[in-house]
């Protein structure tokens, strides 16, 4: 075994968190709900069954065997959205996600009871631990921010369990958080990048454990890059003979990918294995002693790898990517040049090359903004760098307005537009930043922010250093890979789609893993006083955050619209005999906006009640204003005036249902008739 493979592919084994029941409840934690989520999957019947059996053998084989359940995933995961459209093309399912929850959960159980020894502590382990719990801490406050647009909170926690044990991969996500359907935006977005962490020490772990794992990976994930390439490009031939053009025509004025909707997402992959291919080719050569016509069909193949990524580069149509591409190899080249991996014969000739690959790399620079601008002229979106400066711009609003702990995750789509009332964004409802790092900053704050950046930039530091003293070609490609694909992330978010997202944070665990082989790591050993006070400081961090969580969700309460809430109401009856109504059983709340003056609401005695008299309390603001008796089925209307308060954003109508003993309590409501100042709309009906 080579430096080389020494350096990429071994890691350390996890060291205990402070005091090691804080890793034990992590560990618990993670598991817990990783099944929770996972299991999910299983609800919807119209999911197929071989991809809930596919799902439930991953969770097997990475409790047994997390090595092969992660090359499974590798070659699984990038094709996730082309397997769910053929398998399921008329609901199509969340199958990436429940592979990658399915592994966690799998692993997770796979590793209790485990002895995990002491050993230097991963590069970024502590950022992303801390990010992921500034992460966790945001959902939270997400979770009690919603909880005031849908119900009480009993009824609630019922209803945020069924849809994360039931719906959390089945349902359609809703975005409307007083809409019937229960949806919570910030739980999808906390899960990817959870997910992802989750992976990348997932990553590290196993290989730490198995000296071959991190190449082997690798491997498994270019050629699923690959597999998605051919995909593409097979597409792209598709078209052109449909249409009768030519492939060159495709190339030259289509913008296309297959694997995931996002074309400038895709791109981010592509520049993430292009370079990480090149580095295994290098490792491939310089490791291989078999037969010279082995070497040379490898090369073969491994040139056509790099042609068919590049050619799926290329279709994407994406100067981000393109960019990123070009200064990793500026970059790559620099390196070589000063540490004399290039050796010149005259500076005659140093300057004709220099020259040769500037002119290269312009002509190449002006037909890519030549196609991209005949694309987008065609396609009138001419005006993209335009809209991702207000983009950019919004993002900055928002930090501004909520700088330690941002505005929630998940949440900038729908706070953005308040931020930008420009009216070229006023035509997009919703949109992301178009900058991985500013949405970040912008929904989890500097706070967030920080710990992001922080936890890539220890890697990478880590990782480089590594590098420099063992010459891993796969290492060196795995880096160039990821930084290509971080400088992506300056213009686009691919980490929100996770058949992009996953493969990148387990590229990044086996970064982790070669990190920790440098010598520096190796024999890295803090001080008891560094580690009494690095715990405190951690302590402290969270103690914080967890004390941050009420007061910030009581803060919330002022962006909730109380007027499209109600609290104990069912689903709206249609019936043909009598009006529409919600039934109400003991307790119900709806409010009113506060201009609101006069209120006439029709109540009645519902059948389960049966013949027995009810008695209804209707209050305003905690005052009682009507008591209402009901002793047969007829409707009756309780109807108030509603005096003028200034101090109340919103009025509150309580109804407080007394039965005797043993039975229901429970009455019908139909809609309420509200008019308001006599300056204002009159006759707003509820």
């Amino acid at each position: 075994m080579g430096t080389s493979g020494s350096v990429i592919n071994v890691g350390r084994r996890w060291s205990h968190l402070p005091g090691g029941f804080g890793w034990a409840l992590v560990r618990a934690a993670g598991l817990v709900v990783a099944t929770l989520l996972a299991q999910s999957f299983f609800w919807s019947p119209s999911t197929p069954v071989a991809l809930k059996t596919m799902v439930a053998g991953v969770a097997l084989v990475a409790a047994a065997r997390p090595d092969v359940a992660l090359l499974v995933l590798a070659v699984v995961v990038p094709f996730g959205r082309i397997v769910s459209a053929a398998m399921s093309p008329s609901a199509p399912v969340g199958i990436t996600e429940a592979l990658v929850l399915a592994f966690l959960a799998g692993w997770l159980w796979g590793c209790l009871g485990r002895d995990v020894t002491r050993g230097p502590a991963p590069a970024g382990r502590w950022p992303g631990y801390l990010f992921a719990s500034v992460v966790v801490a945001s959902v939270l406050v997400e979770i009690g921010v919603y909880r005031y647009w849908r119900d009480y909170w009993q009824p609630f926690l019922g209803q945020l369990i069924a849809y994360l044990a039931r719906d959390f991969l089945n349902a359609e996500l809703e975005t409307r958080p007083w809409a019937t359907a229960f949806g919570l935006p910030a739980t999808r977005a906390a899960a990817v990048l959870l997910e992802g962490i989750g992976l990348t020490w997932a990553v590290q772990a196993v290989s730490a454990g198995n000296r071959t794992f991190g190449r082997r990976l690798l491997w498994a994930l270019a050629a699923a890059a690959i597999g998605t390439a051919i995909v593409s490009t097979g597409m792209a031939l598709h078209l052109a003979s449909a249409e009768g053009r030519s492939f060159l025509s495709i190339l030259q004025s289509g913008r296309l990918s297959v694997n995931t909707s996002k074309v400038n997402t895709a791109a981010s992959s592509y520049v993430l294995f292009i370079p990480m291919l090149i580095g295994l080719e290098r490792w491939s050569r310089r490791s291989d002693r078999g037969p010279s016509s082995l070497w040379g069909a490898r090369s073969v193949a491994m040139a056509a790898g790099i042609g068919l990524l590049l050619t799926a580069l290329w279709m994407t149509g994406t100067r981000a990517a393109m960019a990123a591409a070009a200064a990793v190899a500026v970059g790559a080249f620099a390196l070589a040049v000063m540490r004399r991996r290039v050796r010149w014969t005259s500076w005659r000739s140093s300057v004709v090359i220099l020259v040769t690959v500037t002119f290269v790399l312009v002509l190449f620079g002006l037909r890519y903004y030549a196609r991209t601008t005949a694309i987008e002229a065609g396609t009138g979106i001419d005006e993209s760098f335009h809209l991702r400066l207000l983009m950019w711009r919004a993002a900055l609003s928002i930090c501004a307005e909520f700088p330690v702990f941002g505005a929630g995750i998940g949440q900038f789509p729908f706070q953005a537009s308040a931020f930008n009332r420009d009216e070229i964004l006023s035509r997009i409802p919703r949109f992301n930043a178009h900058n991985q790092f500013l949405e970040v900053t912008a929904e989890l704050g500097v706070i967030g922010g920080v710990l992001f950046v922080g936890m890539f930039a220890a890697i990478l530091w880590r990782a480089w250093k590594a590098f420099r003293t063992s010459r891993d070609p796969a290492l060196g490609g795995a880096i160039a890979g990821v930084v290509a694909f971080l400088i992506t992330c300056l213009a686009g978010q691919p980490l929100l789609y996770n058949v992009v997202a996953f493969p990148f944070w387990m590229v990044l665990g086996v970064l982790v893993a070669g990190g920790d082989m440098s010598a520096e790591a190796a024999q890295a050993s803090p001080t008891p006083a560094s580690r009494r006070l690095w715990s405190r400081v951690i302590t402290a961090f969270m103690i914080v955050l967890a004390v941050s969580i009420p007061v910030r969700v009581w803060l919330g309460k002022e962006r909730v619209n109380f007027a499209l809430a109600r609290y104990g109401f069912s689903e709206l009856h249609d019936t043909s005999d009598g009006p529409h109504y919600r039934l109400v059983r003991r307790d119900g709340t709806f409010f009113t906006y506060p201009h609101a003056r006069w209120l006439k609401l029709p109540i009645r005695r519902d059948d389960e009640a049966g013949r027995n008299r009810l008695e209804v309390d209707v209050l305003l603001d905690g005052r009682r204003a009507r008591t209402l008796t009901l002793v047969d089925d007829e409707w009756q209307t309780v109807e108030f005036m509603i005096p003028a308060d200034a101090s109340r954003r919103f009025r509150r109508v309580d109804l407080s249902v007394r039965a005797p003993a043993g039975v229901s309590a429970q009455v019908r409501v139909g809609a309420a008739e509200i008019r308001e100042d006599e300056t204002l709309e009159k006759g707003r009906a509820r």
